[in-house]
């Protein structure tokens, strides 16, 4: 009989992983909400000294900061300008939804990046010296380029540490599931729905696994609408199962399709209620 887990973030296994969890998470929503402040008060800075440029007659360092005004109004992802954006990263780590907190953490370090590239002006690398002057007095005035740069780092740092937490959320799934495996025509095996995740995370939890479990392990999920399967075999056991048949078996089922090697495969389909349905076959699969 195939064996059906839909594992929460957090399971009776792993008590001690979420108190450590729980500060980690708590220290990386204020550095969020440090970092949504500081873009507020670079945003306040620009203004103030663009008004004060412009009176001095210093056209490019207004023309400049104009450009980067700009980029912060605009509504470019997802219908939101950057600080907006960083709030919904925000809410997204106070809800504890931690894979899209990282995806949304990865664009803001990309809209910061090109803040930063327009504040140094680094279009056009050739320009003349009384220009390249302008921006060098720009950071020195106020240090925007500075608060900009100090911005950026502790957007990557946090988005380091929200990796780091998604991997030991994986880790102590993985040892969750190893206790629970089930076997089929004398084959170990897992078959688990993990739930409301993405397709990376259950990745991370079948690569946790290869250490903890020496059978075949077929992970399905159905985070954002759509279902993404993840199969391994290991070396021992190609001979009777490969990974990339039991994809190319079960993925029509949830209305998708799939692949790989006799080792490792993934899939997807996009009708998450046949999910279920999809990881049964696994254990006919084996006993075949």
């Amino acid at each position: 009989t195939a064996l059906f887990v839909l594992v929460p973030i957090a399971g009776p296994g792993i008590a001690s992983a979420q108190t450590t969890e729980g500060r980690e998470l708590a220290a990386l929503r204020e550095e969020q909400a440090l970092l949504r402040r500081q873009l507020v008060r670079l945003e306040e800075t620009m203004r103030v000294l663009s008004a004060r440029l412009e009176s001095e007659g210093r056209t490019r360092t207004v023309e400049l900061l104009g450009v980067a005004l700009e980029r912060l109004e605009r509504r470019e992802l997802d219908a939101k300008t950057l600080e907006e954006w960083m709030g919904t990263a925000e809410e997204s780590l106070h809800g504890g939804a931690l894979l899209q907190a990282i995806e949304q953490q990865e664009r803001t370090i990309g809209e910061l990046e090109q803040l930063l590239a327009t504040l140094l002006d680094r279009r056009d690398p050739e320009r003349v010296q009384s220009e390249l002057e302008q921006l060098r007095e720009l950071a020195r005035d106020l240090a925007a380029t500075a608060a900009a740069e100090q911005a950026l780092e502790q957007s990557k740092k946090l988005e380091k540490q929200l990796k780091g937490l998604q991997k030991s959320q994986a880790a102590s799934t993985a040892k969750e599931l190893a206790t629970q495996a089930d076997t089929s025509g004398a084959v170990p095996f897992i078959a688990a729905n993990l739930g409301s995740v993405d397709g990376n995370f259950a990745q991370a939890v079948a690569d946790a696994l290869k250490g903890e479990f020496e059978g075949v392990v077929v992970l399905g999920t159905a985070g954002n609408g759509s279902v993404a399967l993840v199969a391994i075999v290991p070396d021992s056991l190609t001979d009777k199962a490969q990974a990339g048949r039991i994809i190319q078996s079960i993925a029509p089922i949830v209305g998708g399709k799939g692949g790989g090697k006799p080792t490792q495969a993934r899939g997807g389909g996009k009708d998450a209620t046949k999910l279920d349905a999809a990881l049964a076959e696994v254990s006919k699969i084996l006993a075949s």
